[in-house]
């Protein structure tokens, strides 16, 4: 069996290496995540080690995260690779990101440092209260997950959202700039399993749109990407009331299509520049509103001096069916226990109507 190693430090390697590389042999390849990241620094650094210590050769491959790199290793395009425990459990049982597809060929070599978990980005990004303070719990400070979930202003828990996934970045970078915001942050979603070379069927990406992606990134100079946990490092506003100023509104839920409503935004807004926004929001949301019962009165106020000419009762009879139909339709929201945008604007629409009408009852 062709057995690869996989570890996050490798030092039993040394003593069977010893004494060079033989003269031609193939460069001992290191499988890490892209540059930047732990993994590449560690890969980087082993691979100095053993060029300067053992004389071995050994270069440094990295990919576009460990989910594509074990499946390197295990076919044996790669010698040695870094990556978590969790990842790597996950990867030689077949459970997790590489369901159905066991690494067999993986065996783990030594531990180079325990990493502590200060950002949970909990399954299907949805969690609840129960989850704040089970993090509290674990000393884990922040979160990373949408933006409905439960907040909790007293457990001093650090809330960083999913805004969007990797093809969205150059739409959210231009949205950024076109905003007024100081501080946008976006947060972008990427799964192992979003890339081809993992070998999923649900892949869209590959390695080389990551990479493309990543170099036009650093080649904007108002951009920046950095890591959850650097931001918390550097004290950025993560806090429950910029959760909460981000959050959708409830009122959200019948907004005319003019309004951008909040899963749409690719930005997480600074607390004042939500803020801000929110409440435009929702001052455009009620100027329609008033806007659309005040033509229906005034259409229902015409109407009713139309009807009044031919009779004096018609008025009251179009007046008892349309209070029929706000009653009818008031029924219907109780039941769905749901108010969405079309019958909002029914509703509103048919109550300006009412009122219209028996304003020219008078």
């Amino acid at each position: 069996m062709s057995v690869r190693i996989i570890a996050a430090a490798l030092i039993l390697l040394a003593g069977t290496v010893a004494g060079g590389t033989p003269a031609g042999a193939q460069p001992l390849g290191i499988g890490t995540s892209p540059q930047g990241t732990l993994t590449y620094a560690l890969g980087t650094a082993f691979a100095r080690v053993l060029s300067e210590t053992e004389r071995v050769s050994a270069r440094v491959q990295p990919s576009a995260g460990t989910g594509v790199m074990i499946p390197l290793l295990d076919r044996g395009e790669l010698d040695i690779g870094f990556a978590n425990t969790l990842e790597v459990l996950e990867a030689y049982n077949g459970t997790g990101s590489f369901n159905g597809r066991p690494q067999r060929n993986l065996r783990m070599a030594a531990l180079m440092m325990p990493i502590r978990v200060g950002v949970f980005v909990p399954p299907w990004n949805t969690y609840d209260r129960d989850t704040l303070m089970a993090l509290q719990q674990a000393g884990i400070g922040c979160i990373a997950a949408n933006r409905y979930g439960a907040v909790d202003r007293d457990r001093g828990t650090q809330f960083l959202p999913i805004t969007i996934e990797l093809p969205d970045v150059r739409r959210a970078v231009d949205e950024a700039r076109a905003s007024s915001d100081p501080e946008p942050i976006v947060g972008v979603l990427m799964h192992p399993y979003d890339f081809k070379e993992s070998g999923d069927p649900r892949a869209q990406l590959t390695g080389e749109d990551l990479e493309r992606e990543l170099a036009w990134l650093a080649a904007q100079g108002d951009v920046r990407v950095v890591s959850i946990g650097a931001l918390m490092a550097e004290g950025a506003d993560l806090s429950a009331a910029r959760f909460i100023a981000n959050a959708p509104p409830a009122v959200e839920a019948i907004a005319p299509p003019f309004v951008t409503p909040t899963p749409s935004r690719a930005v997480y807004g600074s607390l004042g520049g939500a803020r801000a926004l929110r409440r435009v929001n929702q001052y455009s949301i009620a100027g329609f509103y008033l806007a659309v019962a005040a033509v229906a009165a005034i259409a229902g106020y015409l109407a009713s001096l139309m009807l009044r000419s031919l009779s004096e009762q018609l008025p009251l009879i179009a007046a008892g069916v349309v209070a029929v139909s706000c009653v009818a339709m008031l029924g219907r929201i109780v039941l769905k226990r749901r108010l969405a945008f079309r019958a909002a604007l029914v509703g509103v629409a048919t109550a300006g109507l009412l009122i219209g009408q028996l304003m020219g009852t008078r």
